[in-house]
């Protein structure tokens, strides 16, 4: 099974559920998805985590060979797979290649936090 499909056609049915219009561009570029919310375009990259380590989660934020996202996209969603939720962020907040997530700290402004799609 690969997580990046289930994980994206997850994101997939949460946002068309909570009313927004989401599309897939035919290129492989750097972001997974197009939202559409109230007529806001939003890229968005989708990336999954389930590496647990000094209770924090490890999440990728760079693509293939840690190649770095310049501008690419504007939303970073990550999936928690073992605790199902989602970490939403704007580009700005990330800092590295790869980001520790602290559920209950740092990172709980950005848990479900799917409001930022209609900022």
């Amino acid at each position: 099974m690969n997580k990046g499909v289930v994980t994206e056609a997850l994101f997939d049915f949460i946002a068309t559920e909570k009313g927004m219009v989401v599309s897939r561009p035919l290129a492989d570029i750097g972001y997974d998805r197009i939202v559409d919310c109230n007529g806001k375009l939003t890229r968005v990259q989708i990336k999954t985590s389930s590496y647990k380590q000094n209770g924090s989660y490890i999440a990728k934020t760079s693509g293939r060979e840690n190649r770095r996202y310049i501008d690419e996209f504007d939303i970073l969603a990550i999936h928690i797979r073992p605790i199902d939720i989602w970490v939403i962020l704007p580009f700005s907040a990330i800092t590295s290649s790869a980001m520790r997530i602290y559920i209950d700290t740092k990172s709980a402004k950005y848990v479900n936090n799917w409001k930022l799609f209609y900022a």
